[in-house]
């Protein structure tokens, strides 16, 4: 099965740090971050599902808290 390098546009929530984003870059170097208009996305070209999977256990567990 070909890699899947369409654009994800993924909106970040505000409680994102900018560490995880640094993190994430490392981790998914295709990766870009931009801000555009006060939204903050990251544009994923690998591992879309895993890291868009990521955040959403981080905004529950925060959530949760």
């Amino acid at each position: 099965m070909a890699e899947d390098n369409t654009p994800v546009s993924l909106e970040v929530l505000p409680h994102v740090s900018h560490e995880l984003v640094e993190f994430l870059k490392e981790k998914y170097p295709l990766a870009g971050f931009m801000n555009v208009e006060n939204e903050r996305q990251l544009w994923l070209y690998k591992g879309a599902v895993e890291v868009v999977q990521f955040l959403e256990g981080v905004h529950k567990a925060q959530i949760n808290r």
